[in-house]
């Protein structure tokens, strides 16, 4: 089992991928050609933010923010998230709603909400080894029609020397589309449970039986790890929680775009630069300040990459 610790988000990133390419040879999936590290763990420290922040990468921030928003918000709709990204519509059956969304499977979709009665539990009780959060259901099993099963199944929630502890388990996770965002949403869930709870931040950890690397993303991979060492990827590394914290004073602003009224500054100028850049097309709305070095960063790698011109 291959196990990613001791270092910046950053770097544990690197190494993994890097780790994927010395595989000799890739296997099949129902998706597309991979090659499959198995099982494989990532550790991260408290306090370090874990988006990544490599040249090249270009990870969509708004969408990540979104996310993030919906997830907490216990939200299942598609459009909150295809605002953003319109190629989610291929994971809805319905083109409603999805069908495997975490949020709405740890808030409603077990008939409870699970995030708020593991809160409950660990502030009563803050020695419980029983908080485990599930996102896979039994009938996830034979579901062989749905385009959206879960692929981060529980959650396994303990408080230790005083700081919660979240670890994740996930059943096959694409480390090019699926580990970037999954770090930085599940931080966020993590932040919001440790101040609900009233406790310090502990260790964040992601477990998953099958780290892969699609054949298809192999190219950019490599741009990736070409510029790594060059790059300032470092900048951003060690960034303080700042954007955590804004996206949660903020949850239902976001998730009904309801942007002007984001009290942020820095958060409402990138969520309004989207919203213009959607209803004009024009590239040249990202060059605004936010008045955040991380948000001007991710947003300058983004539009760079993937704006419209």
């Amino acid at each position: 089992m291959k196990v990613y610790k001791g270092s910046c988000c950053n770097n544990l990133y690197v190494q993994a991928l890097k780790d994927c390419l010395t595989l000799a040879n890739p296997t099949y999936s129902r998706a597309g050609s991979v090659y499959d590290l198995g099982p494989s763990v990532f550790e991260f420290e408290p306090g370090k933010l874990n988006f990544l922040t490599l040249k090249n990468r270009a990870l969509n921030p708004f969408f990540a923010i979104a996310e993030a928003a919906w997830v907490i918000g216990g939200e299942n709709k598609l459009d909150i998230l295809n605002y953003y990204i319109k190629s989610y519509d291929n994971f809805s059956d319905d083109k409603i709603i999805l069908n495997g969304a975490y949020g709405f499977r740890l808030r409603q979709y077990f008939g409870f909400d699970q995030i708020r009665t593991a809160i409950n539990e660990l502030k009563e009780s803050p020695h419980s080894r029983r908080c485990v959060l599930n996102m896979y259901g039994p009938a996830d099993l034979i579901n062989k029609t749905s385009k959206d099963i879960p692929c981060n199944t529980s959650i396994m929630l303990k408080i230790r020397e005083g700081a919660l502890d979240i670890t994740i388990i996930n059943r096959s996770n694409d480390i090019y589309w699926g580990i970037p965002y999954n770090l930085f949403v599940f931080q966020v869930l993590h932040c919001y449970l440790a101040k609900e709870i009233g406790v310090e931040l502990g260790y964040q950890r992601h477990f998953t039986d099958s780290l892969h690397l699609y054949e298809r993303n192999v190219k950019e991979i490599k741009i990736i790890l070409d510029n790594h060492k060059d790059s300032s990827e470092q900048l951003f590394s060690f960034e303080r929680l700042d954007l955590i914290y804004m996206i949660l004073s903020e949850i239902d602003n976001i998730n009904h775009r309801k942007f002007n009224l984001i009290k942020v500054k820095a958060l409402r100028e990138t969520m309004i630069m989207f919203e213009k850049y959607k209803n004009n097309l024009e590239s040249n709305c990202f060059e605004i300040d936010t008045g955040n070095k991380l948000l001007n960063f991710l947003i300058k790698e983004w539009s760079f990459k993937y704006a419209k011109k």
